[in-house]
């Protein structure tokens, strides 16, 4: 789920803003999606959904990725799957929701949506 209007460069720049961890993780994408077509943003439980209803699975059979704890907290009340990538080694905030996993890059990701 990206920010407003971020899918159209996600789509154009992918491979720029991934690098080679993309050419490992893009097969398994199954989408990508934006606020832009609801109108509202995160942690609004809408936004989350947003992927629930375009995918018709439930949260639980999600997997969502974030750098931002409180945005990995917020997917993981929701109820989704979630991989907080800590690319900078930040220390755990105190959120009411940790993520499922702690990743320091997008490399073991392949593993963890396969």
């Amino acid at each position: 789920i990206l920010p407003t209007r971020i899918e159209e460069v996600f789509k154009d720049f992918r491979p720029c803003l991934f690098g080679d961890q993309f050419r490992v993780i893009g097969d398994h994408l199954d989408g990508v999606f934006s606020v832009e077509e609801v109108g509202i943003y995160k942690p609004d439980p809408r936004v989350y959904q947003l992927a629930c209803d375009h995918l018709g699975v439930g949260a639980g059979e999600i997997s969502f990725q974030s750098s931002n704890a409180w945005d990995a907290a917020r997917a993981a009340h929701f109820g989704m799957r979630v991989a907080w990538i800590n690319r900078s080694g930040q220390k755990r905030e105190r959120l009411p929701k940790p993520a499922d996993l702690e990743l320091t890059d997008l490399a073991g990701l392949p593993d963890l949506i396969s």
